[in-house]
């Protein structure tokens, strides 16, 4: 390719998993990205989340953040996921007990319980967001598959 050539690629997407919760949405895709004419693709995790942050002086923004998910976070995430398997069955609290395991990538994964309900969290504290899902075995399910 010579300088005065622009890039190609492009971008075939195998899975495609949203969630979404009030105005807050978060997807997860599997992609298999092809650079030039090649026929080899390079397989990329896609983990995108649109909705409020908090911005380093406190206040709440609404941002689109991408972040490309090796297989080792993902891979982190679910172990998270089922370490948390043990505290489902648990005699419900009387407000609200979450549990909390860091993981690799600057994230944070916790099972947040109410008398009623129970949510898996994803958390960017770096970032300032969270995002909370009562689909938690579908949200399980897509980091499985990006481990594979």
């Amino acid at each position: 390719m010579s300088e005065n050539e622009p890039k190609r690629w492009r971008e075939q997407t195998q899975f495609y998993s949203t969630f979404a919760n009030g105005d807050s949405k978060l997807t997860l895709s599997d992609i298999n990205r092809f650079d030039g004419g090649s026929l080899n693709p390079m397989p990329a995790l896609v983990l995108e989340f649109v909705g409020e942050c908090e911005d380093r002086d406190g206040a709440l923004v609404r941002r689109k953040k991408r972040y490309n998910i090796t297989p080792a976070i993902a891979s982190d995430m679910v172990k998270a996921m089922e370490n948390f398997g043990r505290f489902e069955r648990d005699r419900p609290p009387n407000i609200v007990r979450e549990h909390f395991q860091e993981v690799a990538g600057g994230f944070v994964v916790s099972l947040k319980r109410t008398p009623d309900k129970k949510f898996y969290v994803l958390h960017r504290p770096s970032d300032g967001w969270k995002f909370e899902t009562e689909d938690d075995q579908r949200l399980f399910e897509a980091f499985c598959a990006a481990v594979r």
